[in-house]
C-alpha cells in the first residue's frame, strides 16, 4: 500500500483524539480569535454561513482518497481551514484579509495543540537523560505529529534539533492549488514557542512551505 510519508514511523494518533482535542481546546481557541477580530454579531453571521457550507461539498473532494491514516488525519485538520476560508469569502472578506485572519486562527489553535503535546517538557527532565535517551524521547514526540516526517539532528549550538523532510500540509495545499495556505500551519510554531510559558524557544530559518528543502527546527530550553 502506498504511504503519504514514505519511511515515516506508524502514528498512534486517532480521529477520536483529534476530535476530542478540537472539542475541548482547538475550537475554543479559534472562536476566541474570531470573536476578538470580528465581534460577536459578525461571528454569529459567519457561524451560520459556515454551518451551511459544512453541509455542502467536501472542499477536499477534488483530491484522490487519502493514502493512509496520516493523510486522513491531516485532512481532518485542513478541512475546517478551507471551510472557514470559504465562509469568510462568502461574508465579503478579500483574500488578504482572509489569509491574515486564518493565520491568527490556525496560529492559536495550533499553539494549543503544541502545548498539549509538549506538556511536561522541562530542561531538567531532558538533561537527566543520556544522549540515546534524549534522541528516543525526541523521536517518540516527532512520531506523534502525524502531518510530517522528521528526524533528529545533532547541533551543538542548540539543545534540540530536528529537520522536517516532508509535510502533508505543504503537499495537500499544493495539490489543491492553494500553496499559500501551507504557511498558516507554520504560524502555530511561531505563536507557541514565542509565549513566555513555552518550555522552548524556536529558531527556524528554512521551511518547506516557503520553498526550502526542509523545515530546520532548532530549539533551546527557556
Amino acid at each position: 500500500m502506498s504511504e503519504s510519508l514514505p519511511g515515516a514511523p506508524p502514528t498512534s494518533a486517532t480521529r477520536q483524539q483529534l476530535w476530542w482535542f478540537d472539542l475541548t481546546r482547538g475550537r475554543w481557541a479559534a472562536l476566541a480569535v474570531l470573536r476578538r477580530r470580528l465581534g460577536s454579531r459578525a461571528l454569529l453571521r459567519l457561524a451560520a454561513t459556515l454551518a451551511r457550507l459544512e453541509l455542502g461539498p467536501d472542499p477536499l473532494a477534488a483530491l484522490a482518497p487519502p493514502l493512509d491514516r496520516r493523510e486522513e488525519l491531516t485532512r481532518a485538520q485542513l478541512r475546517p481551514v478551507l471551510l472557514l476560508d470559504a465562509a469568510l469569502a462568502a461574508r465579503g472578506h478579500d483574500s488578504a484579509a482572509r489569509l491574515e485572519l486564518l493565520r491568527a486562527v490556525v496560529g492559536e489553535s495550533g499553539a494549543a495543540f503544541l502545548g498539549h503535546e509538549l506538556r511536561g517538557w522541562t530542561r531538567a527532565r531532558f538533561q537527566a537523560l543520556d544522549p540515546a535517551g534524549r534522541e528516543g524521547v525526541l523521536r517518540d514526540l516527532l512520531a506523534r505529529f502525524f502531518n510530517m516526517h522528521a528526524h533528529p539532528v545533532a547541533d551543538e549550538a542548540h539543545d534540540l534539533g530536528f529537520d522536517v523532510g516532508a509535510c502533508l500540509f505543504a503537499q495537500l495545499t499544493q495539490r489543491l492549488g492553494r500553496p499559500e495556505l501551507a504557511t498558516l500551519f507554520c504560524a502555530a510554531d511561531e505563536v507557541f514557542f514565542a509565549r513566555p510559558e513555552s518550555p522552548l524557544r524556536l529558531e527556524r530559518t528554512e521551511t518547506l512551505a516557503e520553498g526550502h528543502s526542509r523545515c530546520a527546527f532548532r530549539l533551546d530550553f527557556a
